[in-house]
């Protein structure tokens, strides 16, 4: 079978974002239109923490219509992420 046509999963949304993000396996909310996208962090403080060190971790929540509903930096690498059960909290562990 060629992957490239394959239907093993029907697309729910496509989102051009304007840098590269990583969709953790979790990020997908359970009873809304939402998923949070883990990206580089742009914290643009001093010293050794200022952008590119790897410190911190960019959050984004989007709606699977394209539109952004916010975005913050989170100190630390995000190594998990959960929605509770209802998809009205969601949690990162870094």
């Amino acid at each position: 079978m060629d992957p490239s046509t394959s239907t093993a999963f029907t697309p729910l949304a496509t989102l051009h974002l304007p840098s590269p993000h990583i969709l953790h396996p979790q990020a997908c909310n359970p009873t809304m239109d939402l998923v949070v996208l883990l990206g580089n962090g742009g914290y643009s403080g001093k010293g050794k923490d200022k952008v590119g060190t790897g410190k911190y971790t960019k959050l984004a929540l989007w709606r699977m219509s394209g539109s952004k509903v916010w975005e913050s930096d989170v100190e630390g690498q995000v190594r998990g992420l959960a929605w509770s059960h209802d998809g009205m909290f969601s949690r990162t562990i870094t």
